[in-house]
């Protein structure tokens, strides 16, 4: 992990943990590390969906784990099942920053490259 990629998700932690305060009792970059596998696993399973079918319950359980991180989201996040995007999105309330997706909903475990974008 490069110096510009470490401050980047670290940026990314402390704003999550801005928008959910419970989670702010994690360090910022471990908390990332934590949701992007989240999001990697839902990514997966939302591939795996589109292709041959997923078992109900499949977008909870990724849900689940996700809001186990964070804390209380009121309901805020969800997964995407379409997998051409990232999995993990939420709605962002005004003043509230994160990395977003073309429909302008927020990326919780967004990747962020060695240029620290």
């Amino acid at each position: 992990m490069t110096p510009e990629q470490e401050k980047a998700i670290r940026a990314h932690g402390e704003d999550l943990q801005r928008i959910f305060p419970a989670a702010a009792g994690d360090d910022p970059l471990t908390l990332c590390k934590r949701l992007r596998r989240v999001e990697t696993e839902a990514h997966h399973d939302a591939t795996q969906n589109c292709n041959v079918g997923m078992p109900e319950g499949w977008r909870d359980r990724h849900e689940g784990r996700a809001q186990r991180l964070l804390g209380d989201t009121e309901g805020r996040i969800w997964v995407n099942g379409d997998a051409r995007g990232y999995a993990l999105k939420m709605d962002l309330r005004e003043g509230e920053r994160l990395a977003t997706d073309w429909g302008g909903y927020g990326l919780i475990a967004p990747e962020i490259g060695p240029e620290g974008n």
